[in-house]
């Protein structure tokens, strides 16, 4: 997916690649955990968020509907991987706006920015529940301000 230029300066706004770098690689972990996916949502509730467990797909995703608007952060723990999907769709129109899969934006972001990677980003990984509430809490935080800037900026893209 290549971003369009209003993308990219929510994006950039937000100081995702930023961000989600640092993320990265501060979580690189062999250790794995078996975690329970009750455990999970506990987590996420005590960090102040409403969770559900997409048992099909096996995946934990948090919804909102804020100003006509579906924003969404999906959260995929195969194998301590933490790999994340942002994502915003319009309601009444049921039409897609942004997002993707938190390496993808990154590489994007940085092809937008004329900067050739020479390997891909990695997830985060993390070895215990602690790392793990870590990697949400900026998860989250990149999430809230990614609400804000889409909210700001409604009917641009």
């Amino acid at each position: 997916m290549k971003l369009n230029s209003n993308e990219y300066q929510i994006y950039n706004k937000i100081n995702f690649a930023n961000r989600y770098e640092v993320l990265s690689n501060n979580f690189q972990f062999e250790d794995r955990l078996k975690y329970s996916n009750e455990e999970v949502l506990s987590l996420i509730l005590r960090l102040n968020y409403k969770a559900k467990h997409v048992r099909k797909n096996n995946f934990f995703t948090v919804e909102e509907k804020i100003d006509g608007m579906k924003f969404y952060l999906n959260i995929c723990l195969k194998y301590s991987n933490v790999e994340l999907i942002i994502g915003a769709t319009h309601i009444i129109y049921d039409q897609f706006i942004t997002g993707s899969v938190f390496c993808g934006l990154y590489s994007d972001i940085k092809y937008a920015e004329g900067i050739e990677l020479e390997k891909n980003i990695r997830d985060p990984k993390f070895r215990n529940y602690e790392d793990l509430e870590q990697i949400l809490k900026v998860a989250l935080s990149i999430y809230e301000d990614f609400k804000t800037e889409l909210i700001a900026v409604k009917g641009i893209l």
